[in-house]
């Protein structure tokens, strides 16, 4: 079946929400290093939604994927040999918060995000796309790399409860 992908709507709300909590149980936790009920929580998504920086992947009118995409980054993101440290931030694209529905594991949602960034991206004339990522979190690493990313450093990062940092992997795509 066919992923398809587009940019979140108000009139969606409900079906994201159901979505969240459907995809939510199903994270491995000390894999990502998100942590239940601190981050990612509903309002977290339905701000995107709001702010018009959450974007959908269905399959047959289904979510089965999303991501968050805005210019919004960790202050240590000044800090990474990236590729072209002279960016500005609205000359790159972050991505957060990529979910993937579990029970369409293998079907290209994760791939197809991926690419609506860069499609995004593009769109708003941007450079780059960076983002973060848990260094325990290999399936995800794997996707990026697969996708084109290239690692530039590992870097400790605020933890999302601000009690200490996570050991994460940051990359960036050239475009």
């Amino acid at each position: 079946m066919e992923v398809k992908t587009h940019l979140a709507t108000a009139k969606e709300k409900a079906a994201v929400v159901a979505f969240f909590n459907k995809v939510m149980p199903q994270i491995d936790y000390p894999v990502v290093s998100w942590i239940p009920a601190v981050y990612p929580v509903v309002a977290d998504i339905t701000k995107a939604l709001t702010n018009e920086e959450l974007y959908l992947a269905t399959i047959a009118d289904e979510i089965v994927g999303s991501v968050i995409l805005n210019h919004a980054h960790e202050a240590e993101y000044s800090e990474i040999a990236w590729e072209d440290r002279t960016l500005s931030d609205t000359e790159f694209l972050v991505i957060h918060t990529l979910l993937a529905d579990h029970d369409y594991k293998g079907q290209g949602i994760g791939k197809s995000l991926l690419a609506c960034a860069k499609e995004v991206a593009l769109a708003k004339q941007c450079q780059a796309i960076r983002l973060d990522v848990f260094a325990a979190n290999l399936p995800a690493k794997s996707l990026y790399e697969k996708c084109g990313y290239q690692w530039r450093e590992r870097k400790e990062l605020r933890a999302f409860d601000d009690r200490g940092t996570d050991t994460c992997d940051l990359y960036e795509l050239i475009l």
